[in-house]
């Protein structure tokens, strides 16, 4: 009997780690949008999108972008999509109900924690 308790412990024990080990760890996501960047000065349509895609660590990605918008719209917020190797970055606009007459350079930040590190390619889309 006291054999038989043991042997399932070291059983329970056994499937425990090999679970947890083999589990993946979820992907933690922070999103952010600077203010309006008016003193960057007369941005060009080919300046626009992704900057910067930066690796801190194997599993902590950091990638910046650049985006336009009227004066008057705040990015409300961002998201993304991983599909295999293709990450897109997804950003939300909230519009204006009376619209300045100006454009406004604002950058995007992604941070990943805990992503496998590969050669993504991304995509930048305003939802």
């Amino acid at each position: 009997m006291k054999k038989s308790l043991i042997l399932v412990l070291v059983l329970l024990i056994a499937a425990t780690i090999f679970i947890n080990g083999c589990q993946e760890k979820k992907i933690a996501f922070e999103f952010n949008s600077s203010v309006c960047g008016l003193s960057i000065g007369e941005i060009n349509q080919s300046e626009l999108g992704i900057k910067g895609i930066e690796w801190i660590s194997k599993n902590k990605l950091e990638i910046t972008a650049l985006i336009r918008t009227n004066c008057a719209e705040t990015v409300k917020n961002g998201d993304y999509e991983i599909d295999e190797d293709k990450i897109t970055l997804y950003y939300q606009i909230e519009k204006c109900s009376t619209c300045a007459t100006c454009l406004c350079p604002k950058y995007l930040t992604y941070k990943f924690i805990n992503i496998p590190k590969k050669d993504y390619s991304f995509e930048l889309k305003e939802i």
